[in-house]
């Protein structure tokens, strides 16, 4: 048994990842497959699935990427959010500060001269 389980290891096959592959293993074995003679059109069972799984990969990597994109969209949202909050604030402030000081200045001004003609 020690001799599967060093071919196993030579192989890096393990139990999670075996008899999975990615894209790239994909398009190999089915460049081997068509240079061994293996008529590709007739959809033979095997290639069927795999190309099913490719497709279906290739799928779950688009949608997880739109999605990616869309969270970024909303974060790029709240901040500028955020930040049209903080403008808003300072202008109602500053407007409310313009204000205060024009009042003081005509209250002053009025009191000024109501007290010099005394």
């Amino acid at each position: 048994m020690t001799g599967f389980t060093e071919y196993r290891a030579w192989k890096r096959w393990d139990e999670g990842s075996f008899g999975r592959h990615d894209i790239v293993d994909g398009c190999y074995f089915a460049a081997e497959l068509a240079k061994a003679g293996v008529d590709m059109a007739s959809g033979s069972p095997l290639m069927v699935m795999t190309a099913t799984a490719m497709k279906e990969r290739e799928e779950s990597q688009s949608i997880d990427r739109a999605a990616q994109m869309k969270a970024e969209q909303q974060r790029y949202y709240g901040r500028m959010a955020a930040y049209t909050g903080k403008v808003g604030a300072m202008t109602s402030f500053l407007t409310g500060l313009g204000r205060t000081s024009t009042q003081l200045y005509d209250y002053m001004k009025t009191n000024s001269a109501g007290s010099s003609e005394d």
